[in-house]
């Protein structure tokens, strides 16, 4: 046999040995990369994939089909992140544990209430006072109006754990979210997929591009409709871009999640709030309020008119490692001007009155401290306010009404996870969601 011949019969026997040799891939739902082990970054290809930024091939429906309906969804990516992060194991025993590797982020700690030492030795008993009946009155006993009711119902529907998943995918699965950068495609996706996830139909959900330094950005809204006609509109606003430098945790992950919150707890009532509501999430915020002044050029001035409330949040979580902090509603951007009251920042002292304290020092409304998404819908005349922490620095404050600026963090690298204080997000969001139930509450009975 010639040398030729022997080389093609080696290369025969090995392709017929090569199956018994190498191993099959097992088919774990969930380890989209074959690495053994279920990490965020197979929740990053799994959303590539669902949001159609790669094809899937056949054979890798098994790995990525997590909840098993035959289709690569962003909630099979969802999926994924909970289980590489150690959350939402037990409804899906047939996904592998990973090992507990991943740090996971405390939730809020209460201090323990300190124990009455009990005697061990009998207790003599006590003389009773004599029993007498209380006097009759004519003061009827207060009741709880349906009004306070219902917002207490909403702010009890807020979930601290539904807000920290959310904030970890855009801080820690996503991160850095500059306009022009790969990874807003990213949070784009997640954004609807998360819309998607709390019942908002695909086809209640638009992407609206426009231009922006020769890049086109993308924002994203929905709304639960009503069947009135031409309804007044409520409008929920956040940016999901965040600056150059760190993941934009507090600016503006926080005020995303809080959004994002709100409009799982309204549309999960599952009814028709008289009202239409809308979430609207801009892009290129931290250009210029270039996604905000967009929304207001593209709709035309009759529908701006039925706007009636637009809520921006900016900023609804405080930093861990700095002092006092001002939880702060904003109506006018312009500094140094007076800031009236108006239908939405009446709605969050309202709701402030049930909600109590936010874990700041102070609460200041109405203000002219805060500029953000704002200014393009403050410049057409529509009620707005931005609800957003701020500190007092009177040196960098740019004139603003009581010395309130921005905190020195942000735009920073340190503004990451870690520096997030939870217990604020969870309270400024139970607040924002207790305002919207006031906003709403006059148009669903």
């Amino acid at each position: 046999m010639t040398t030729l011949k022997k080389i093609l019969a080696l290369c025969v026997a090995a392709l017929c040995l090569f199956p018994f040799i190498v191993p099959s891939r097992a088919a774990v739902p969930g380890d989209a990369d074959g690495d053994g082990a279920i990490s965020p970054e197979d929740a990053r290809i799994v959303l590539r994939f669902s949001v159609g930024l790669a094809t899937i091939a056949p054979e890798y429906l098994p790995y990525c089909d997590v909840d098993n309906d035959g289709r690569i969804t962003p909630a099979d990516a969802r999926l994924v992140l909970r289980f590489s992060v150690g959350l939402f194991l037990e409804d899906h025993p047939n996904i592998p544990r990973p090992e507990e590797t991943t740090a996971r982020l405390p939730e809020p700690v209460t201090q323990p209430q300190p124990t009455q030492p009990q005697p061990t030795q009998p207790q003599p008993a006590q003389p009773q006072p004599p029993v007498t009946q209380p006097e009759p009155t004519t003061t009827p006993t207060p009741v709880k109006s349906a009004r306070t009711q219902y917002i207490e119902n909403l702010i009890a529907a807020v979930s601290n754990a539904e807000i920290l998943d959310n904030l970890k995918i855009f801080t820690e699965q996503i991160g850095a979210r500059w306009y022009s950068s790969a990874n807003m495609d990213l949070a784009r996706g997640w954004v609807k997929g998360i819309l998607r996830y709390y019942g908002f139909a695909d086809s209640a959900i638009t992407e609206d591009g426009f231009s922006c330094n020769d890049t086109t950005v993308y924002n994203v809204y929905t709304k639960i409709t009503t069947a009135k006609q031409n309804p007044d509109i409520i409008l929920f606003v956040a940016h999901y871009d965040s600056y150059h430098e760190g993941r934009g945790a507090v600016d503006n992950a926080s005020g995303l999640c809080t959004v994002l919150e709100i409009a799982r707890v309204l549309k999960n009532l599952n009814r028709d709030l008289g009202v239409e509501v809308r979430f609207l999430f801009t892009a290129a915020e931290e250009l210029g309020y270039y996604g905000a002044y967009r929304y207001v050029n593209y709709f035309s001035p009759a529908s701006l008119n039925r706007h009636v409330a637009v809520f921006n949040v900016d900023m609804s979580a405080h930093f861990s490692n700095s002092a006092n902090h001002y939880l702060t509603v904003s109506t006018k951007s312009a500094y140094g001007s007076n800031a009236p009251a108006n239908k939405p920042s009446r709605a969050v002292d309202e709701a402030k009155k049930i909600v109590g304290s936010c874990g700041e020092y102070a609460y200041r409304s109405p203000v002219a401290a805060g500029l953000h998404d704002l200014i393009p819908f403050d410049g057409k005349g529509v009620p707005t306010i931005t609800l957003s922490w701020r500190v007092i620095d009177p040196a960098n404050s740019h004139g603003s009404q009581d010395g309130l600026a921005a905190p020195p963090q942000i735009h920073t690298s340190s503004d990451v996870l870690s520096n997030l204080d939870l217990n604020s997000l969870y309270a400024t969001t139970r607040l924002a969601v207790g305002a919207a139930a006031a906003l709403v509450y006059d148009y669903t009975t």
